[in-house]
């Protein structure tokens, strides 16, 4: 949590003064295993603001859901969203986008579709706007709409291509997420980045 997570930080000889600018992530740090925020991380962050510091969250949520904990709790200096896909300023104004490339999406919908053939288990989602999608209603679904606080919509993955995609990702057992994201490393390499974690 963050209120230990800053104090290690800046007890290893940092000067506390010199700090203008904290990122901070969301899950796992300033959200509890149940995507709360607590008062005592919204203290902190108050203490924070009120010394000057500028507080940055740095997110693979996107905006919406990274501002759905946040707002009348917490005002954010910037938001880093989408794994840096997306940078906002406090009220939702982009100030940069670095979107999945419009020649990337047919190779990850080949991808998703041939995962989804082998592996049932594995969720294939993506976010266009401020909304996301998926094809197959999973146990997944419901875990990730507990996780980002957005109600999924349904919709067939073909319908993917030609769209503003921020973040497409694959939500199953990490032996299956490995072997995607070898493959997609393989087929484009240069086109995405791709981040495999076991949250």
């Amino acid at each position: 949590m963050i209120d230990g997570t800053i104090d290690r930080v800046i007890d290893r000889e940092i000067d506390r003064t010199a700090l203008q600018f904290i990122a901070i992530d969301m899950d796992g740090n300033i959200l509890d295993d149940s995507y709360r925020l607590s008062d005592r991380v919204v203290a902190v962050l108050a203490t924070l603001h009120t010394q000057g510091k500028k507080i940055i969250i740095a997110t693979g949520r996107i905006f919406m859901a990274a501002q759905h904990y946040l707002i009348e709790k917490i005002e954010p200096d910037r938001y880093v969203c989408t794994n840096c896909a997306d940078i906002f300023e406090p009220k939702g104004v982009q100030i940069a986008a670095y979107h999945i490339p419009p020649q990337a999406v047919p190779v990850l919908i080949e991808l998703g579709r041939a995962h989804e053939v082998v592996a049932h288990e594995v969720l294939m989602c993506c976010y266009i706007s401020d909304q996301w999608f998926y094809e197959k209603p999973l146990p997944a679904v419901e875990f990730y709409q507990k996780r980002t606080g957005i109600q999924g919509l349904q919709r067939n993955i073909e319908s993917f291509e030609g769209e503003d995609i921020l973040k497409f990702l694959a939500i199953g057992p990490h032996e299956e997420i490995l072997a995607i994201r070898d493959e997609l490393g393989r087929k484009a390499p240069t086109m995405l980045e791709i981040i495999a974690n076991s949250d």
